[in-house]
């Protein structure tokens, strides 16, 4: 664990006052806004970032992010005015930064085709999940857009036109929405999910003071440019799985188990991938908030339960097909090749069961009364599910970073960065240095990802040193030797 981690970095010195938010603060939002700015073109020619500029861009505004979040973390003892004036600054910092990517122009997603797609099938009265978008039971909707002149069903995600729906009812239930408002869908979309992703930021701060915390932490989550990339430039349906995550999790600690387990359950209708983050939290709330969540998640699958076993192909075809950025599996499937055909399908159910071990193996060392261990385990089993699973897009780090905002550590900010190298993907550079580099390295089997890795994994054995290191002085033994 390193100083990150510490419980409060000013431990045991006297509160220091201070007047108004910090100015180093207020300028670094400066900075951060005028690069935003920049790069979604929001004044001058309206172009669309490229990815190249993404490259020149992004290394500033993490630095940048990684200093804020040191130095709030430093402060986390100042005064409560002072505090307040910067947990402002940092929440109207966290709006306008949204705002300047949404009034910018960024590329094109073709996950927001899918998701309107689905959508609007939902709106037509069909079940996204009977049948996938090539089937013919859609060919009236696909004449209807294309007399409305509408492109929806189009992009790059008709590679995928045999695969069924892989997102849950609450997911498609807000892909319609966007069909019933007077604004254009892709912008509307990318709205609602930026409205979610802004709710989460308040779930934080309420969380932050029944933890005893200082709020103005969720600088971690506010200003991460994992958040900024994913929901106010990319619109990804994420944004609504973390908010109701974190709404669970904040209603645990508050013991309200029932409507906790309620507010997980609609987590899971929107999105699969917490799930294991069950474990722990039953394990602190105990077995109303498993009744809850169960009843919720079979309310949530009724109305599309028509579809049968085979509505599921969709999910069965993500796990068994998509593989990007991953660091643990790659291992894991390289050992498992001997077997063949079978191999592959070996290497995911190796990597599920790790995961499933070591989220069960958390949840039974957690004391229920420590409030700020049950964060800490939900950071640490969403960091094993990034670790050993076989795809992690960027934004798939964003439910780790909204409870590293009570305990921050510096190998999970890092693990958090990684998967933006994904972006390498997408060059398209004229063959001068440095962009030719980069692309030969990202067609090589994504080789980026040793160098990546192989640091967060530096940084977690740093922060494991630390970690015992601090162990040493709170038993009243000798510490490590600096």
């Amino acid at each position: 664990m390193s100083r990150f981690a510490i419980s409060s970095p000013t431990a045991g010195r006297p509160a220091r006052k201070r007047r108004g938010p910090s100015w180093w603060l207020a300028l670094v939002l400066l900075a951060l806004a005028a690069l935003y700015a920049w790069l979604y073109a929001v004044f001058g020619p309206r172009e669309a970032p490229t990815v190249e500029r993404r490259f020149l861009t992004y290394p500033v505004i993490f630095t940048l992010y990684f200093l804020t979040v040191w130095a709030v973390y430093r402060r986390g003892a100042v005064s409560r005015p002072a505090a307040r004036a910067d947990l402002v600054l940092i929440v109207v910092g966290a709006a306008l930064l949204r705002l300047i990517i949404l009034t910018g122009v960024p590329p094109w997603n073709p996950d927001l085709g899918r998701h309107l797609w689905e959508g609007r099938v939902l709106l037509e009265g069909l079940n996204p999940y009977a049948a996938p978008p090539e089937a013919e039971v859609y060919d009236p909707i696909r004449e209807q857009l294309k007399a409305e002149g509408d492109d929806l069903y189009s992009g790059y995600w008709l590679k995928y036109n045999d695969v069924r729906s892989v997102y849950g009812p609450i997911a498609t239930l807000l892909f319609a929405i966007p069909h019933l408002l007077p604004v254009d869908p892709y912008v509307s979309l990318r709205v609602i999910m930026t409205c979610f992703d802004l709710g989460a930021v308040f779930l934080l701060m309420g969380m932050a003071g029944a933890l005893g915390r200082p709020k103005t932490l969720v600088v971690v989550y506010a200003w991460s440019p994992i958040c900024l990339n994913g929901f106010a430039d990319r619109g990804q349906m994420d944004a609504p799985m973390v908010f109701l995550v974190v709404l669970a999790a904040w209603l645990v600690l508050l013991r309200r188990p029932v409507l906790a387990g309620v507010a997980f359950g609609g987590a899971i209708l929107t999105k699969l991938s917490p799930l294991l983050l069950l474990v722990p939290l039953l394990r602190v709330a105990g077995p109303r908030l498993g009744v809850a969540f169960v009843v919720t998640a079979i309310a949530g699958i009724l109305p599309f339960a028509g579809a049968g076993l085979e509505g599921l192909q969709g999910f069965a075809e993500f796990a068994g097909r998509w593989h990007e950025n991953d660091s643990l599996f790659s291992l894991i499937a390289l050992a498992a090749r001997p077997l063949g055909e079978m191999g592959n399908a070996v290497a995911r159910a190796a990597v599920s069961l790790a995961a499933l071990a070591y989220a069960a193996w958390r949840a039974l060392r957690l004391d229920r009364s420590d409030h700020l261990g049950l964060v800490h385990c939900l950071a640490s089993v969403s960091a094993a599910v990034i670790l050993l699973s076989p795809v992690t897009f960027p934004w798939y780090g964003t439910v780790m970073l909204a409870f590293l905002c009570f305990r921050p550590r510096a190998s999970l900010l890092a693990l958090a960065v990684v998967p933006m190298f994904w972006y390498l993907k997408f060059l398209q550079p004229d063959g001068g240095f440095p962009w030719r580099l980069l692309l030969e390295a990202q067609k090589r089997h994504q080789v980026w990802r040793i160098p990546a890795y192989a640091t967060v994994a530096v940084l977690f054995l740093r922060d494991a040193l630390l970690a015992r290191r601090r162990r040493f002085k709170d038993d009243g033994e000798p510490a490590a030797p600096n």
